[in-house]
């Protein structure tokens, strides 16, 4: 358009040149367009640098944007990889915990086995029973076991006989046993010891390993059957792919040998006295004593309730004139008197207590071997060991001596007494050897079970007194710094007046003096509400009280609270839109949330910038805070206590900044009572980021809410949102 009318002017002056100098002849013409000729190439020059410049600035700015997309895309790359660190760190802090729960869960289910076990193979005394029940539980708490086996070593033949299995042809399995012991079984019976193979097929020791291969068995663990030392047999299972097992389930299933050796054992003494019923009578009556004995054992753990109920039913049982039980007490290193039962309770006095190695109940259990006296007065031995330590009312003519025993532990002793001599037969003694050691598992169960409560006992107190403690603490540190805030208020009120020149005019040496006591009147303010605020939070009594608060015009009143002298190296910068919603919020905790976090940032930053931006974010329902700063920055192990209680990176006595180490606490604790999560991110020499995240829900009316704390409307990852 600008051509045309140039091209127009130019026309009509040459016209109007022309009809006016027409009679002038051809020189002024020429003169004429000549003009217009020069005129015309400096417009077109004139044009075309102009073109030329837009082009220029156009590439320019071409350039630009393509530096700022390269940069957002780095931005982009770098929080995602930042994003992935965190979700990589949570998957393995969640995968522990549930490796821990797991744990947690096996044990337990492991000891609920053992207990239910136990109480299965003891309530019957048929053998078949017990070891029909033993392989069901262990297929129940074994998932692992194709296959498991029990053989016992028949005490007249030294052959191992097959008597249980599960998972097999029984009658198969039966008919291909080898009887004596051989391979593993030997070596199991020979070291006493369990011992597993993760591949019985390549095992040199192995019985017809066709028969393994075409059962699909693979891996083997096997444990031995022992009970009062002796080895009864060997408890085999087998899975059908290999398996390396755990000492877990080694230990597991050789408690369960141990347990199942004495159901065995316990159930073999009544087959035998089964088979000789008819000479053998009292000891079948003794047998049901000692399952008797072993339910009184299991009714109570309290040590005196069953050792007591225990010696009552042996006297009774045996027809015992007296029995007693001493347990040893290895703080004193004496053998304590725990239960003790009479028929005639005047003929006999109980000794309360003796040495270890003194006497013959001493020597007992000192040597760890029973000593029984058939007749005292034809017992040259009982007299001069009598004699030794405490005398016993006379008038009694037997007496036995046995040792209460764990493994290779002597936990006490129990003495038998009778009027009349005695000689016990075989059946009696290997019964009171199993007795007394019902009364040896009792005694640990007791024992054990004392420690516990003892500690639980302990523990309890000692939260009761820390809670106590606790109590007084905040009840001191609130009467405290109710009591520093009034004198606070006086004289900062006082400072204020005087600086004012309510009192008279003021130098600028006593201005500035005043000047001095007002900043740290404040410092010292800051520091006793922030100590009222943590006592507060800490005894519970702390609540949100919501109110619509407008955040543009909160931002606003934090923004001209900060006024900082531009001489000092240090910019403070905002970044926050003019339409910013209006929220349901505690607005005081809030406001002291990021005064909190900006007075941080400018406290350790001495030169540089501190920058406060503030979003909405509606597609991730989020409003986030954030406050970064160019100061020293934090140490990668520091970062996990920072927002600790009376915490500080700088923890010395002459460190450059003052505080209690409260700040940051009180506002992880304000942040998480109104719903929302706090992250800092920080290296040395880098500075510092945090940001604050809290749940918004959009409203139909204007602006939009903060919801009600409640787990549903925490946010879950409040970083991985639009920035």
């Amino acid at each position: 358009m600008f051509f045309l009318s140039f091209y127009f002017d130019v026309f009509e002056t040459v016209s109007e040149w022309a009809l006016k100098y027409k009679e002038t002849g051809i020189d002024e013409l020429i003169s004429l367009l000549v003009f217009l000729a020069f005129a015309f190439a400096i417009f077109s020059y004139r044009r075309w640098q102009d073109v030329k410049k837009e082009i220029v600035g156009r590439k320019k700015a071409e350039e630009a944007l393509r530096a700022l997309q390269a940069d957002l895309e780095r931005r982009v790359q770098d929080r995602t990889a930042d994003l992935a660190k965190s979700n990589e760190s949570l998957r393995n802090e969640i995968a522990q915990r549930e490796r821990a729960e797991e744990e947690v869960r096996r044990n337990l289910k492991r000891i609920r086995g053992l207990h239910e076990i136990g109480l299965a193979i003891t309530s019957t005394l048929e053998l078949s029973t017990i070891l029909n029940v033993l392989l069901e539980k262990i297929d129940l708490f074994l998932p692992i076991a194709a296959a498991s086996t029990i053989r016992l070593l028949n005490r007249e033949t030294g052959e191992l006989e097959s008597l249980a299995c599960r998972g097999l042809d029984e009658e198969a399995w039966k008919s291909q046993r080898q009887t004596t012991p051989g391979g593993r079984a030997k070596t199991i019976v020979e070291t006493k010891a369990p011992l597993t193979l993760r591949n019985v097929l390549t095992d040199s020791r192995t019985y017809k390993p066709d028969i393994f291969r075409k059962r699909g068995l693979v891996s083997y663990l096997g444990v031995p059957l022992i009970a009062k030392d002796e080895v009864l047999g060997v408890l085999s299972l087998y899975a059908n792919q290999e398996h390396h097992f755990t000492p877990e389930e080694i230990d597991f299933l050789d408690t369960l040998g141990h347990q199942a050796a004495l159901a065995i054992h316990n159930a073999r003494l009544y087959q035998e006295a089964t088979v000789r019923e008819k000479n053998l009578r009292v000891a079948h009556e003794q047998l049901d004593a000692l399952n008797t004995i072993t339910a009184i054992a299991s009714q109570s753990l309290d040590l005196k309730t069953v050792t007591q109920g225990v010696i009552q039913k042996i006297t009774e049982i045996f027809d015992f004139d007296a029995t007693r039980i001493h347990l040893y007490n290895a703080r004193r290193d004496e053998l304590l008197l725990s239960a003790h039962f009479s028929k005639e309770p005047e003929r006999f006095r109980a000794v309360g207590s003796f040495p270890r190695g003194q006497g013959i109940a001493g020597t007992v259990a000192e040597s760890g071997e029973p000593l029984v006296f058939e007749d005292l007065t034809m017992e040259p031995l009982y007299e001069s060991l009598n004699r030794s330590r405490n005398f016993e009312d006379k008038g009694h003519r037997f007496f036995a001596a046995l040792p209460i025993k764990s493994g290779r532990l002597v936990l006490g002793t129990m003495v038998c007494i009778g009027f009349a001599p005695r000689r016990l037969s075989a059946e009696e003694v290997q019964l009171l050897t199993s007795i007394v050691g019902q009364i040896a598992v009792a005694v640990e169960n007791a024992s054990l079970y004392n420690e516990i409560t003892k500690r639980a006992n302990e523990l309890q107190k000692k939260t009761w007194e820390l809670e106590k403690a606790n109590g007084a603490k905040d009840e001191f540190l609130a009467m405290i710094s109710h009591e520093l805030r009034t004198p606070l208020n006086v004289i900062m009120g006082y400072t204020g007046l005087v600086r004012e020149g309510m009192f008279g005019a003021l130098n600028p040496q006593q201005d500035d003096a005043l000047k001095k006591v007002v900043i740290q009147s404040n410092d010292l303010l800051s520091i006793v509400s922030n100590l009222l605020r943590a006592t507060q939070i800490g005894s519970g009594e702390i609540k949100v009280e919501r109110a619509r608060t407008d955040l543009g015009q909160l931002l606003d009143e934090i923004k001209n609270a900060y006024d900082l002298p531009a001489t000092n190296g240090l910019t403070l910068n905002w970044d926050f839109p003019s339409d910013l919603p209006t929220v349901e919020t505690d607005s005081e905790k809030l406001k002291h949330t990021l005064v909190n976090l900006i007075h941080n940032a400018l406290k350790f930053t001495e030169k540089g910038s501190v920058r406060i931006t503030a979003r909405h974010l509606p597609k991730s329902k989020t409003l986030r805070f954030t406050v970064a700063d160019t100061g020293p920055g934090i140490a990668k192990e520091s970062l996990p206590i920072i927002f600790d209680m009376f915490h500080q990176v700088d923890g010395s006595n002459t460190r450059l900044h003052g505080g209690l180490g409260l700040g940051l606490y009180i506002v992880k604790e304000y942040t998480e009572l109104l719903g929302g999560k706090i992250k800092v991110k920080s290296a040395p020499g880098k500075g510092s980021v945090f940001t604050v995240a809290f749940p918004c829900e959009s409203s139909p009316c204007r602006g939009a809410i903060l919801p009600a704390v409640r787990p549903e409307s925490r946010i879950a990852d409040p970083w991985m949102m639009e920035r």
